[in-house]
């Protein structure tokens, strides 16, 4: 097994999108391939960002790890051929192999990073943050902010954020260098401006610096890949906070993936805007004067809805009254189950028999009685007869079935069994 570190070219030229390299191994673990070269322009997972993904000759690199200094690019069997299986599998030590990096992906993750660095140095100035947690996701990134370095602050509002999320930016379009220092030594490099006191004994220490050394924006340790310059990032956006424990959990985007969620809000408002017949500037009071409006419809329809249940309730209960020997039975096409358990309520605590409601649009009976015969065992008992389910109380219960063509022969059934 190979026990030479793996030269990172990355780390001297991080916008090197293509090399070549010599095979050092090629070997097969579960369902994986993985292949040891003896130099890589692929970042291998860690501190918090992916890997990059790219090709081996043709071959389709999904994920770069590393361990003890030796990095493994990984290929997925299903990805590959037969053929391209064999032709892998037979690279021998010594090979001369093309490296190429996607690009787009590698230099989204320097934006994001560095944003993360910017923004992280920002919350520590401003507001005595530490972070203590960093997480790249797919749609957004977070970092966990605990306040322990400034007793003024004992948490993190939205407006808190949004101030730093100016500075951040201004920052950013300020156009600053970003340099990269390796140490072999941790006392030498424990002389750098470090926001964050340095934790590492190790013989390959990397710094990353924003700004003048002097006055840095940020300065900490990390083995990610960054822009040579704030302004490669484009922007940064926070989308909220929350607490997180005794933390405040950032969620937050950069460059070409802020660009993204800002393009995709903007087309989901404009949408809105159209059909509202509104201008983005006065979308927010047309839409608050609309909501008004249809919470006083809302309750201008439970007043109606109230009333036309207390009307059927009095005819279910007048039926009752003039046939005690039968079951009511009543077919509703404008009513749905919600609906229907309003007559139940005024009805219900009258009725010695139950009383059946159809909702036809929900295919559902509702049955109502006082408790004198339990509604939900005669559901529980006779409604899978007709491919219907359900259950309930004593004194309420509901069946609901597939369509409405047999329900009218459950609602027999039910009267035959009662008399």
């Amino acid at each position: 097994m190979n026990t030479i570190k793996t030269i990172r070219e990355y780390q001297e030229d991080v916008y090197k999108r293509d090399s070549e390299a010599n095979v050092i191994e090629t070997f097969k673990i579960d369902k994986k391939i993985e292949i040891v070269l003896d130099c890589t322009i692929f970042f291998p997972e860690g501190g918090g960002q992916p890997s990059d993904t790219g090709f081996i000759n043709d071959f389709p690199v999904f994920h770069v790890r590393e361990e003890n200094g030796i990095v493994y690019h990984q290929i997925k069997e299903d990805d590959l051929s037969e053929d391209e299986m064999k032709k892998l599998m037979a690279l021998s030590p010594g090979e001369k192999v093309e490296l190429h990096i996607d690009w787009p992906r590698r230099f989204l993750n320097m934006q994001r990073h560095l944003g993360e660095h910017i923004l992280s140095g920002t919350f520590a100035d401003m507001y005595g943050g530490a972070n203590r947690g960093f997480h790249m996701g797919e749609d957004y990134i977070t970092v966990d902010i605990r306040l322990e370095n400034d007793p003024a602050y004992d948490m993190v509002t939205m407006d808190m954020a949004l101030a730093a999320e100016e500075r951040i930016n201004e920052i950013i379009w300020s156009d600053l260098p970003v340099t990269v220092k390796h140490f072999s030594d941790p006392a030498e490099a424990a002389k750098m401006p470090l926001r964050k006191e340095l934790t590492i004994e190790d013989e390959d220490i990397t710094i990353v610096t924003v700004g003048d050394e002097t006055n840095p924006v940020d300065c900490v340790a990390c083995c990610g890949t960054h822009p040579a310059r704030t302004s490669q990032v484009g922007l940064l956006k926070v989308y909220k906070v929350e607490k997180n424990k005794d933390m405040f959990r950032i969620f937050f985007d950069c460059g070409a993936k802020a660009m993204a969620d800002y393009r995709e809000k903007h087309r989901i408002i404009t949408d809105i805007s159209d059909k509202h017949s509104a201008g983005l500037s006065d979308l927010e009071k047309k839409m608050t004067a609309e909501e008004s409006k249809n919470q006083e419809m809302r309750q201008h329809l439970s007043t109606l809805s109230r009333s036309l249940a207390q009307t059927r309730a009095e005819d279910i209960l007048a039926e009752a009254a003039a046939n005690p020997d039968k079951v009511v039975f009543r077919s509703y096409s404008d009513m749905n189950a919600d609906d229907i358990m309003r007559i139940g309520k005024v009805a219900g605590p009258e009725l010695k028999k139950p009383a059946l409601v159809l909702s036809e649009s929900e295919h559902t009976v509702l049955l109502f009685s006082d408790g004198t015969v339990h509604c939900g065992n005669l559901v529980r008992e006779n409604a899978n007869i007709y491919g219907g389910k359900g259950g309930g109380s004593d004194v309420q219960a509901r069946a609901i079935f597939p369509d409405n063509k047999n329900i009218e022969t459950f609602v027999d059934l039910i009267d035959k069994h009662l008399r």
